[in-house]
């Protein structure tokens, strides 16, 4: 009987693995997807990133916090502003605070855009 390499699955120890915490993490994946669109993306992603992160073992709760609205937000913003998804950032009972916060969001753009805008080299003289 071959002895199995360093990157096969050794059935033998299977129950050596953590299984509990893959299946909270798999719990944790499903309630995600369940709860995008009722309470939006942003709280869905923030709980998911916490929860997965305490499932992990982490305990510093402000850098759990933290890490998981600056994720999330870069996430909503990139997917919503480069790729054009609309994806709800705020829970659906709350039209008037997903307006303001889109609105918020597009001043920024447009504040960035004019940056780039304004730094960007003059094409006078350029080869035709």
């Amino acid at each position: 009987d071959k002895e199995p390499s360093a990157t096969d699955i050794n059935y033998r120890k299977l129950f050596e693995y953590n299984l509990g915490q893959a299946l909270i993490l798999i719990g944790l994946m499903v309630a995600y997807a369940l709860c995008l669109r009722p309470i939006g993306f942003l709280p869905a992603t923030i709980g998911f990133v916490v929860g997965g992160s305490f499932v992990l073992g982490e305990r510093n709760w402000l850098a759990m916090i933290l890490s998981a609205v600056i994720v999330a937000y870069i996430v909503w913003f990139l997917v919503q502003i480069t790729l054009g998804i609309y994806l709800l950032p705020l829970p659906r009972a709350l039209p008037e605070a997903n307006d303001a916060f889109i609105g918020v969001n597009q001043m920024v753009v447009d504040t960035v855009q004019s940056w780039f805008e304004q730094t960007e080299p003059a094409t006078e003289g350029a080869s035709q």
